[in-house]
């Protein structure tokens, strides 16, 4: 246990040192922050501090999400303003993949933490 998390730690290093688009240094920090929460679930078992890791991993995916859609947009211009209401595919599927990531490391976490609901 002490092994693997100190190699999740170890490759959200390494990814972090590698990379520095935003959507890779969100992936990044959760790796890190993923190695770290099984690093101290073996010291500490209450439920929370399983809730503030789990509020942590959130906060840090819906900040990342903004950071990344934030920084892909361009300064509007008048053409712009005249379509405000229109979402290109690349916005949409962003999105998509994001919350995707989201619900992966909910269910992920809520699987680990909670076994019974997944009977």
């Amino acid at each position: 246990m002490i092994a693997g998390s100190l190699i999740l730690i170890g490759a959200g290093v390494i990814h972090l040192g590698v990379t520095s688009d935003v959507l890779r240094v969100t992936l990044g920090l959760l790796t890190m922050l993923t190695g770290f929460e099984i690093l101290y679930a073996a010291v500490e078992s209450s439920i929370l501090v399983a809730g503030l890791l789990a509020l942590t991993n959130l906060g840090l995916g819906i900040v990342g999400s903004y950071l990344m859609i934030a920084g892909s947009i361009p300064l509007e211009t008048e053409e712009d303003a005249e379509r405000a209401g229109h979402l290109d595919s690349r916005s949409i599927s962003r999105w998509v993949l994001i919350l995707f990531l989201l619900q992966e490391r909910v269910s992920s976490f809520v699987g680990g933490v909670y076994p019974c609901f997944w009977r």
